[in-house]
């Protein structure tokens, strides 16, 4: 097996976690800033000043969605430029994937805001189960049954 066929094998293999989390990380402060808002009173005042509940949630879904859109779009060109094959070879998959999986986490970031009480609390505990959510599964898959080299 050539070298750069290894590496290349690696770097394929290695990256789309982190790309993944990286992403879904993005859950964690977009539930943190809800519940901060709970705290502070603010969405109180927003309430009484005449917002809407149903608007009040559409607007923190948009623009958590926004943020994570720029994210996105960033982390997608990087990867294209550095010719990492997953989203070279299949661009369309990837990119619908991502928006739906966005769209996904902002709006469950808002189910997820509701189990806490404290912004320090959501900071902490969604980091750390998004980390075992996402890396356990995948290097299970990745390294018990197809092997982390290349036959």
């Amino acid at each position: 097996v050539e070298s750069g066929t290894v590496k290349r094998e690696i770097r394929n293999s290695i990256i789309p976690p982190f790309v993944v989390w990286g992403l879904a990380f993005s859950m964690t402060p977009f539930a943190a800033w809800i519940v901060q808002e709970r705290e502070e009173g603010l969405k109180f005042s927003l309430l009484v000043s005449g917002l809407s509940l149903p608007m009040y949630w559409i607007s923190t879904i948009v623009y958590d969605f926004f943020i994570y859109l720029l994210g996105f779009i960033a982390t997608i060109s990087l990867i294209a430029i550095l010719g990492i094959e997953m989203v070279t070879e299949s661009a369309g998959p990837v990119v619908i994937t991502g928006l739906v999986f966005g769209w996904s986490i902002t709006s469950f970031s808002g189910l997820l805001s509701q189990a806490f009480n404290r912004a320090k609390t959501v900071k902490a505990v969604a980091s750390f189960a998004v980390a075992i959510i996402i890396f356990v599964p995948y290097f299970i898959g990745e390294f018990a049954v197809d092997g982390p080299m290349p036959d």
